[in-house]
């Protein structure tokens, strides 16, 4: 099996297993969200031949892991108080948004694509 087609497997939210009767058969795979954003990222400056890749060392990466589990309070709320978002929750939020805005302009700048600064946001 060639790296690439483990890859578009993975893209396509599939893995393989053999079943009960000794046929191979797809399966979803469950990846989490932030390695699915990484991974298809990657995958897209590789495919591209970019030599880019997605940097998690920086603010923006810890707004993005935070900013999912404040998705993940909203939508699957323990009690009330869960689905209160607050002006330090906004602030990850934005944070996280600002990141993934500048990743994908990076990646596609060094595609050569003209991709404008981002504006300011409030």
């Amino acid at each position: 099996v060639c790296s690439s087609d483990l890859k578009l497997s993975v893209l396509a939210g599939e893995t393989y297993i053999v079943d009960d009767n000794g046929k191979i058969r797809a399966q979803p795979i469950r990846i989490r969200f932030a390695n699915q954003v990484l991974f298809s990222l990657n995958a897209f400056s590789e495919a591209h031949d970019l030599a880019y890749r997605v940097k998690k060392d920086t603010p923006g990466w810890k707004d993005f892991k935070a900013a999912i589990v404040i998705r993940d309070s909203i939508t699957h709320p323990k009690d009330t108080k869960a689905l209160l978002l607050t002006k330090p929750d906004m602030a990850v939020v934005k944070g996280a948004f600002v990141w993934f805005h500048t990743e994908l302009a990076e990646i596609l700048r060094a595609k050569g694509i003209d991709i404008p600064p981002m504006p300011p946001m409030p």
